[in-house]
């Protein structure tokens, strides 16, 4: 069977969006590997809510990578 115009770019599209997110995961990894020797912890709402130097820099290389193939998607990040 035959697919229509439509479900090939909806499959088009399911997969670059999986293949952008599999490469920014292992790209924001690749950060927090880097870090893993070095960091330091910062409080973001109170004392127990805590973010680290290393959080932030893999959230913000992922945010990156996902806007610059996706300008339009939103990103709500930690």
């Amino acid at each position: 069977m035959a697919l229509s115009y439509a479900a090939k770019e909806s499959l088009y599209l399911a997969e670059s969006l999986l293949n952008v997110g599999v490469a920014a995961a292992r790209a924001g990894g690749k950060v927090l590997q880097e870090w893993a020797t070095r960091f330091s912890v910062k409080e973001k709402s109170c004392a127990a809510d805590v973010v680290t130097e290393a959080d932030f820099e893999s959230q913000q290389t992922i945010h990156t990578i996902i806007s610059r193939e996706f300008p339009s998607h939103g990103f709500l990040g930690e």
